[in-house]
């Protein structure tokens, strides 16, 4: 008999024989430690990961970029919440405390949401450059994330469209090195290339 192992994901037992393993190595851990999941538990913990690491690209780029701060500092919750709504769809263009957001992807991606920061950073960094006409650093972040927010249905068009035309060049490419390759195929074929029959005789 096989026994249980703990689903790293949703808590519950999964067969040691069907559970997804993987190492999880870290800098303090190189060695790392074995994560068991279910197979759906795990495709979700990926996704969730995946989101992390765009969330975390996102930040880092708004720190560095947007408001030259230390790299030590922590994303502050109101940015936090505001960016989850955006990515979420929400109306009210904030998530509550407790809100389950991973996965909702309702509203835009981390990674349009971080090109639409670029596309608009010089108008950003030249609205807050004054600092003192913010109340606090929510009312920068509102005032931040409302630039973020008139743009990015732009911008997510302009990447839509970008895709659809890489798409249509990648077919004409494939379209054409089929033909390429056929008409190769026809040229070199030995009983009809007169070189190839002349040479034949070598092989």
């Amino acid at each position: 008999m096989s026994g249980y192992v703990k689903c790293f994901h949703c808590k519950e037992q999964v067969l040691k024989d069907e559970a997804k393993s993987y190492r999880y190595t870290t800098e303090s851990n190189p060695k790392g430690t074995n994560r068991n999941f279910h197979n759906k538990c795990y495709e979700i913990h990926r996704n969730n990961q995946k989101e992390r690491e765009e969330m975390d690209k996102l930040w880092n780029y708004i720190k560095n970029e947007i408001w030259k701060s230390d790299k030590k500092r922590t994303m502050p919750n109101h940015l936090l919440r505001r960016l989850q709504a955006l990515k979420g769809g929400l109306d009210n263009n904030y998530v509550s405390r407790g809100n389950q957001v991973f996965g909702n992807n309702e509203g835009y991606e981390y990674e349009v949401i971080l090109y639409t920061f670029k596309v608009c950073k010089m108008q950003i960094v030249g609205s807050i450059l004054d600092k003192s006409k913010f109340k606090n650093d929510n009312h920068l972040i509102d005032y931040m994330m409302a630039i973020v927010r008139n743009n990015i249905e732009d911008v997510y068009t302009r990447i839509q469209e970008k895709k659809k035309s890489d798409e249509r060049i990648e077919k004409v490419d494939i379209s054409e090195n089929f033909k390429y390759k056929n008409e190769f195929v026809k040229k070199t074929d030995l009983s009809k290339n007169k070189i190839a029959n002349k040479l034949k005789h070598l092989f």
